[in-house]
């Protein structure tokens, strides 16, 4: 679990940097009237590139975490060479796969249409409405299945049949504990990607309009603010000091690999 929360928490921190990059650029060059190629927007601006990785591993983690989820319930002895597959080479085949195949979509549509725009290298412009909507379509949809997936196992969570009330205590501990954490990821997820990205996506196949409210857009950033504040709480050293200061009691976190 923690090993996919890193990589939820890295889509986020790259989201936050090509914000970032995105934004200096505009102030920077806000009243600049020079032009640049759209090419070279690829070497002298991060948040292309960084936009379409970002999502790719925002939305990779939801549906990986969904099927972890459900893998960590199961019976060592089912299905364990499948699981172990899973769990240890599929993240990175489905990581290093499709970040390389959203990347060069993303670079091959701006060298495709390769025509001067404003050298703030606004977004917007560097990309075209296609590659865009293709993008917010696959990472929307990869988010939402991973949410189906949770939610299925989630209204299906097998039931201990420990026959030692102790064991069934600390199984039952063990898989809430695995929910909470899930949910949180999730709910986070649906605030940084999935309700910005259907919004867009619905509005400029129905609506007719690729503009997206600043409300809607504003719980991007503010998404991966809550992303780094709840991750620096579960430290258990940030815990204890908070502790000290505020009026703050934190439930003890169960550690899955130490469970019986």
């Amino acid at each position: 679990m923690h090993i996919y929360s890193r990589r939820f928490s890295l889509g986020s921190t790259l989201l936050g940097i090509a914000y970032t990059s995105d934004y200096a650029r505009m102030i920077t060059y806000q009243t600049s009237d020079d032009t640049i190629l759209k090419g070279y927007c690829i070497v002298i601006a991060i948040h292309p590139t960084f936009y379409a990785v970002g999502d790719v591993f925002i939305s990779g983690a939801t549906l990986i975490m969904a099927f972890e989820s459900v893998l960590a319930l199961q019976n060592n002895q089912q299905g364990s060479h499948l699981k172990a597959w899973l769990l240890n080479k599929f993240p990175l085949i489905y990581y290093t796969t499709v970040s390389v195949v959203d990347v060069s979509l993303c670079w091959t549509d701006i060298l495709v249409n390769n025509e001067p725009i404003p050298i703030a290298c606004y977004y917007e412009l560097v990309v075209s409405q296609t590659y865009f909507n293709i993008h917010l379509a696959y990472t929307g949809t990869v988010g939402f299945l991973g949410v189906l997936i949770f939610v299925a196992w989630l209204l299906y969570m097998p039931i201990s049949r420990s026959s030692h009330q102790s064991v069934r205590a600390v199984q039952t501990r063990r898989n809430w504990e695995i929910v909470r954490k899930v949910i949180m990821l999730i709910a986070l997820n649906f605030s940084v990607q999935n309700l910005p990205a259907t919004y867009r996506v619905f509005s400029t196949i129905f609506l007719g309009s690729t503009v997206i409210p600043f409300a809607v857009w504003l719980m991007q950033p503010i998404g991966f603010f809550l992303t780094a504040i709840i991750r620096l709480i579960e430290l258990s050293k940030i815990r204890t000091k908070l502790q000290k200061v505020l009026p703050l009691k934190f439930k003890k976190s169960v550690t899955p690999s130490r469970l019986p």
